[in-house]
Order: structure tokens, then C-alpha cells, then sequence
């Protein structure tokens, strides 16, 4: 009988401990679910964050229309010393080193730039010294391949894309036009162009990271394809781990780099903004709805928005079909700084445009710590921004140059 009272007791600790261990386990549960997928949650941020830290992915192109190369200066791209048959064991590019060459404006305006002119303020004769720093605005891994007698654009192009659709980044073939003597991008010109010498060039890293040794190699058999066909002789800029080592630089720079500037724009206690008096006063403020169904501010001279509003909640969009029924707690205005001209600015227009929206909405903007973002605080995300603007210029990229667009 003296046994029942510590039996009951046992069962009483043991049924404790498992109520315990439950109770435990369902507080684990909840926290990795807000950790790991945070679904309607939303995303609250103020100041400046990396984009990826961002709640929505903007994506990245890798093909298109983008510019792929600077000025093509003559001098830059050695008048013929040192080239390397069509026929050659595939590590000769290796040992091969070009000068560098800083990619500076869009490929279109070529023409209006004579070849003996300076690339981005550097003299012709400074390119044939090996800097001792890598540039970051070298951006290209590329290849010249040269030639006396013409060849028709599209017996270039039959032999050029039966490997160039292997290329994931991006990567472009630019030749000298017979008569005119411009370079050209020999995708866009008629059928009837003749090019002489060729150049081939791939980007070396984007937001999405650095270009590996595997998308080089792919690009080199391209090269070397060519180079056979065509029965000519070419020269590599520098080597794989040349290339290989800037990409990594060029990493490293654009994850400092790839900063938005962000303020929110919030109901105050448990108030949801409501989707008919969002749209008067986003709209009021001069901003239009548009591309991932976000609004956006007026462009930068490079036609893309200098800033934009997200819903707060994830995705992040607005549909606009369901914006009677649609409520939010809250929106997010933010910037891509090193996209940007004159970042500063921007972003002081930016908060000003926040601050006309928010008083409309009867809302306050918060900081990414849910607390008030007030005047002094947004002078000093100001003054960050603009520290960042003096640093990338300092190294040699200016935000919202043509650079700056590519790799950010």
C-alpha cells in the first residue's frame, strides 16, 4: 500500500514531463515555420539591407539586348604580335594575355567614337602597362580574332550559334564592318555586312554571382569553333585564372555593393490600408503601376524607375482587378542604391514622396525596427547612401553608370 502514493506521484512527473516536452516541441514548430516560410507574414525593413535580404526576387537577365562591351579600341586589342593559329592545343589560351581593356559605353555608340580615343578618361598607351589592381569595371573575359578577307554575317552566325546557345551569361560577338571600319554587333547588322577581325566577349559576374570555370570553358571551345572554321588566328585577353580571379573581385564588390535603401509606410496600430485609398494616393504621388505588378517612380535616363513600392506583404505585388477587396498593413518603398545616378538624391526624393504618401494614408513610416523613421534619420540613411556613392566611385564605378546597370 506504501507503494501507491509514489507510483501515483511517478505517473503524475511523467505525464508533467511529456505535457512539457509537447509544449516544447510545438514552440519549436512555430518558430522554424516564421523562420523558414513565413507565408501572409509580413516583411518589415527601413534603411538599408542587401538585396538579398530582400522579401521578392527581382530575378536576373543573363541574355537580351544588353551592352557587352566598351569602346573597342584598336591599340587595346593589339594589332596581331602574339596571335595564335586556329589549329592549337586547347591550354594555349592560357599562357596568352591581353591588355586590359575597361568596358565603358553602350556598344550601339561606337561609331561615334574614333578609335584613337582614350577608354574612360584612361590614355591608350597607360593600357599597355599591367595595373597592379584589377579595375572593376572590367566586366569582360574576351577574345579577338583576326583577319585580312571578309566574311559574310551569316556564315559568322551559322558557326558562331551551333555552341553560343551553351552560354548561360551573358555574352556578345562584335566585328570590324568592312568599308566603314566601325565595330558593330554583328548580330544586329544586315545580312549583307562583311567583318574582318572579331571580337567575342562574355560578362564575368552579375548579382547573381561570378561566372565559374565551366561557363569560361564553354566560351573558349566557342572560340577555338570559330577560330577553326573561319581559319584564323586569335588572342585570348588573359588566362582562365586571370578571368577567374576577377570574376571573384567583381563578386566581392557587387555583395557589397547591392544595397537597397528602403522605407515603409505603415497603419498605425492594427490599421490595414485599404486597396481604393492606396490607389489614390500612390497615384497621386506621380508614381504608375507596372512591371512586377508594383508601382513605380519617374525613370532614370537608363528607362528603368529610380524607385519603387511593394505591397508589404509577401509577394510583394498588387492586383489590380482585386484592389476593391484589397487590404494591406503596410507598403515598402525602396531603391536599388548602385542602380542609381546621384543615389542621394534619389533617395531624398524618394523619402519625400513617402512622407506625402504616408500623410495621405493617415500612416507613419518605420524604421526596420517597427519604430518611427523620423527626419534625422532619414538624413542619416542619406548620408549612407551617399558614402556608398563615394566608394564605388572611388573604385572606379560609378553607380548608375552603364557598368553599374550590368553588374548590379
Amino acid at each position: 500500500m506504501e507503494l501507491m502514493p509514489a507510483l501515483i506521484l511517478l505517473g503524475i512527473g511523467a505525464l508533467a514531463l511529456v505535457i512539457a516536452v509537447s509544449l516544447f516541441k510545438e514552440q519549436i514548430a512555430k518558430w522554424w515555420h516564421q523562420q523558414s516560410n513565413s507565408g501572409d507574414e509580413t516583411s518589415s525593413f527601413g534603411g538599408l539591407i542587401r538585396s538579398r535580404d530582400f522579401f521578392f526576387d527581382k530575378g536576373s537577365v543573363k541574355h537580351g539586348d544588353e551592352p557587352v562591351l566598351g569602346r573597342l579600341e584598336e591599340d587595346a586589342y593589339d594589332n596581331g604580335d602574339n596571335l595564335l593559329d586556329p589549329v592549337v592545343e586547347r591550354e594555349s589560351p592560357e599562357d596568352e594575355v591581353f591588355d586590359d581593356l575597361l568596358a565603358t559605353d553602350e556598344i550601339e555608340e561606337l561609331a561615334d567614337h574614333a578609335i584613337e580615343q582614350s577608354v574612360s578618361g584612361t590614355d591608350l598607351q597607360d593600357l599597355d602597362e599591367k595595373p597592379s589592381v584589377i579595375n572593376v569595371r572590367q566586366l569582360d573575359y574576351w577574345v579577338r580574332i583576326v583577319g585580312e578577307e571578309p566574311v559574310d554575317r551569316d556564315a559568322i552566325l551559322s558557326i558562331y550559334r551551333q555552341q553560343e546557345y551553351l552560354m548561360e551569361r551573358t555574352h556578345g560577338i562584335h566585328g570590324r564592318a568592312l568599308g566603314s571600319g566601325e565595330w558593330c554587333n554583328v548580330e544586329k547588322e544586315p545580312a549583307s555586312t562583311s567583318f574582318t577581325d572579331l571580337v567575342l566577349t562574355v560578362q564575368l559576374c552579375d548579382r547573381t554571382g561570378p561566372a565559374d570555370e565551366s561557363e569560361l570553358t564553354r566560351f573558349n571551345n566557342l572560340v577555338f569553333s570559330l577560330s577553326e572554321s573561319l581559319d584564323r588566328k586569335f588572342k585570348f585577353q588573359c588566362s582562365v585564372e586571370e578571368a577567374l580571379e576577377r570574376a571573384r573581385i567583381l563578386d566581392r564588390f557587387c555583395q557589397e555593393n547591392d544595397v537597397l535603401a528602403i522605407i515603409n509606410i505603415c497603419g498605425e496600430g492594427d490599421r490595414q490600408f485599404r486597396g481604393p485609398e492606396v490607389l489614390r494616393a500612390v497615384e497621386g504621388s506621380g508614381m504608375r503601376y507596372g512591371d512586377m505588378k508594383m508601382f513605380h517612380g519617374p525613370e532614370s535616363t537608363a528607362s528603368e524607375p529610380l524607385y519603387s513600392l511593394a505591397n508589404m506583404v509577401k509577394p510583394g505585388v498588387f492586383e489590380l482587378e482585386k484592389m476593391k477587396d484589397f487590404t494591406t498593413p503596410g507598403l515598402t518603398m525602396f531603391m536599388s542604391v548602385p542602380r542609381c545616378a546621384n543615389p542621394g538624391d534619389v533617395f531624398s526624393r524618394m523619402a519625400y514622396v513617402a512622407g506625402k504618401i504616408s500623410r495621405q494614408l493617415g500612416g507613419v513610416m518605420l524604421d526596420q525596427k517597427q519604430q518611427p523613421l523620423d527626419e534625422a534619420e532619414i538624413k542619416q540613411i542619406r548620408r549612407q547612401v551617399d558614402d556608398m556613392d563615394r566608394s564605388m566611385t572611388e573604385q572606379g564605378l560609378r553607380p548608375g553608370s552603364e557598368e553599374a546597370l550590368r553588374l548590379f
